[in-house]
């Protein structure tokens, strides 16, 4: 049979195609297609990979050497040529052959390299010399390592970029690989000596915190707390069993000082890596951290790890071990860190906490109660309830923006007192209830942002009823009243915390566990943020015994990085920076809400689409799941053209 198929079918398959479609299925070889059925074929064995066939053409460069590129110390590699050139002349005077590399008797130590020289000519062959510097690492054993190899790992340590990653990068930049092994034994002693140095650090701060705040003539200081987890507590809920978040960070920083130091800190990891192999490799029942090998898991399986108070309570136990006590603490609103705190200094004679809220989190629990509140049809404009959720969401970030501004405000021309800052923010709750109105009557005396030489900014004036009144004055009041003043008036945020978390995603990504190492990193993220990063590298190099950072380059690099990280922090506390910001939100919103309302219509997604049997009830669904999707003829139109099941 002379047919196309029957052609396809007799001719031979390169591997990678006899692979992709030849089943077997016990001693049969068959080949079947989408639906299952077996095709008449005659397999035969598969052709060599074209790969293998031109192998060993590929295989060098053209001069016929090696084909990648390696790291050598520049005058230890100048030594090595120096005196294998003279012993090559001692060896043989009339030889006239050019030195080359002894590719067969060369050493590999992770990033670093043994070489040696030798004459193809007159047989002389070189012994083989370092091309490195070793350096003993302090508090570890073993043979001395190489500076390029623990240098690297405290590079990983501040980048997202783990070992496996690393390995990709030299394979695409033409370097030979590391072995997994020796990275992570390099990582292993380097995260030691990075956790012992932040430890010393950490102490340090604690004591200088301490002491300015007596300066001040604070007996006790002032902190703030919050805790970040490797993945959200509540992702995945509906496909594994139990919290999927395994490992969290929390975090006290102080507020006694403008730098905001990290003072203490607890990573929670249910992770350990040697316990596992042995689990599954094993019928033992292996516990930690009793097992033999290093043990890195320090919460039990089935511990809450969004328990805040037990996080809290062993980072500020080990402030007060070191005479550091707390009088003040900030939180978020969900936190029990205030709580745990409480109960240390009960323990060993502490005062009692003066308790404060963020603003921030304080101003979002705002938002949703306008977010959820009911309206009169005439609050706001529009001709379709879509319209005017629009627009209350657009009202809510104004008037959300505003309190806080007004609160900040006061804060600087009043002070802290309570009892100051409650009577004018009474005042300033009836001004802008008038104000969002267009009637400035009252804010010329009791506003500090909507004065005559400047008015606040109304993206919508409404027009509330003595009912939508009531609503609003609640609103004003849950942030400007007098509980919310007190639980604000120091002016104290987390947003260092918050910082400090997302600061920790450079060392430790969410789509990696680093379960081996996930401690050093968290060590190195604090050390960084508490002395910059060109300030941590020099004293992380200088511990693990590089000297790197002699380089002038090097040295050149780290300065450049340290003054921009300073010209960048100054800048963002300028003005001008932050007006650019305002104007620039504000640009985003009237673009938002000026969009032309056919674009608001259309329909790109709904929730069950792709089901037959409930596509009616997409249908119906859509204008509910999405308000922009106004047009239901428009959805019908969509799902028609579309999906024409």
């Amino acid at each position: 049979d002379n047919s196309e198929t029957s052609k396809k079918f007799m001719s031979r398959l390169s591997m990678p195609d006899y692979d992709a479609i030849v089943s077997e299925e016990g001693s049969s070889l068959m080949i079947k297609n989408q639906e299952g059925e077996v095709q008449d074929a005659c397999i035969l064995r598969p052709g060599l990979h074209s790969e293998t066939v031109n192998k060993s053409a590929e295989s060098s460069c053209k001069d016929g050497g090696e084909c990648d590129y390696r790291i050598f110390h520049k005058k230890l590699t100048l030594r090595l040529f120096n005196t294998a050139n003279r012993e090559h002349r001692l060896f043989n005077s009339d030889c006239r052959g050019d030195l080359e590399w002894d590719d067969a008797n060369e050493v590999k130590w992770s990033l670093c390299w043994g070489e040696a020289l030798h004459c193809p000519k007159c047989m002389y062959r070189g012994k083989v010399t370092k091309l490195f510097e070793e350096v003993d690492v302090p508090g570890q054993g073993g043979k001395k390592a190489g500076i390029p190899n623990v240098g690297l790992q405290v590079g990983l340590a501040h980048t997202p970029i783990s070992n496996t990653s690393f390995r990709t990068l030299c394979a695409a930049i033409g370097i030979p690989p590391p072995t997994v092994n020796s990275l992570q034994k390099s990582a292993n002693k380097v995260g030691s000596v990075i956790s012992d140095l932040n430890k010393e650090d950490l102490l340090k701060h604690q004591q200088d915190t301490l002491r300015l705040s007596k300066l001040k003539g604070d007996e006790f200081i002032a902190i703030e707390s919050d805790s970040a987890y490797n993945i959200p507590r509540n992702f995945g809920g509906s496909r594994v069993c139990g919290q999927p978040a395994s490992q969290v960070f929390t975090t006290i920083i102080e507020n006694a000082t403008k730098d905001k130091k990290i003072l203490n800190f607890f990573y929670g990891n249910k992770h350990c890596a040697v316990a596992e192999r042995m689990a599954v490799s094993s019928k033992q029942v292996i516990v930690c951290p009793n097992h033999p090998g290093v043990c890195t898991q320090n919460l039990d399986p089935n511990a809450v790890i969004g328990d805040e108070h037990r996080n809290t309570t062993i980072a500020y136990q080990g402030l007060v071990e070191n005479g550091v006590l707390a009088g003040t603490i900030t939180t978020d609103g969900d936190s029990r860190a205030a709580k745990a705190v409480e109960e240390v200094n009960a323990r060993h004679g502490g005062p009692s906490v003066l308790k404060q809220r963020d603003p921030g989190h304080l101003s979002k629990s705002q938002r949703n109660i306008l977010k959820n509140a009911k309206f009169s049809r005439g609050m706001f404009p529009g001709a379709l309830s879509t319209d005017r959720k629009r627009q209350q969401k657009r009202f809510n970030l104004n008037m959300s923006r505003r309190c806080t501004a007004e609160i900040n405000y006061a804060r600087k021309l009043l002070g802290k007192s309570t009892n100051k800052l409650t009577d004018r923010m009474d005042k300033t709750i009836k001004a802008i209830l008038l104000c969002c109105q267009g009637d400035h009557a009252l804010c010329n005396t009791h506003s500090y942002v909507c004065t005559s030489r400047s008015r606040w900014y109304h993206d919508l004036l409404v027009t509330p009823s003595s009912a939508d009144e009531q609503v609003l004055l609640g609103y004003l009041r849950f942030r400007l009243g007098k509980d919310a003043v007190q639980k604000t008036r120091l002016g104290f945020t987390t947003q260092k915390a918050e910082a400090v978390n997302r600061s920790l995603r450079r060392s430790l990504p969410k789509n990696v566990l680093f379960k081996r190492n996930c401690q050093a990193r968290a060590h190195a993220t604090v050390h960084r943020v508490n002395n910059g990063l060109a300030a941590s590298m020099k004293e992380q190099l200088k511990a693990v015994g590089s000297n790197a950072p002699k380089s002038k380059r090097v040295e050149a690099y780290l300065n450049s990085v340290k003054s921009k990280q300073l010209y960048d922090k100054l800048r963002k506390q300028t003005m001008a920076y932050k007006q650019r910001r305002y104007k620039l939100c504000q640009m985003r919103h009237d673009r938002y809400y000026r969009q032309n309302a056919s674009e608001a219509r259309k329909v790109s997604y709904a929730k069950g689409l792709m089901d037959i049997d409930s596509m009616q009830n997409a249908i119906k669904s859509i204008h509910a799941t999405h308000s922009y999707a106004k047009n239901m003829q428009d959805a019908n139109i969509i799902i028609a053209s579309d999906h024409k099941y």
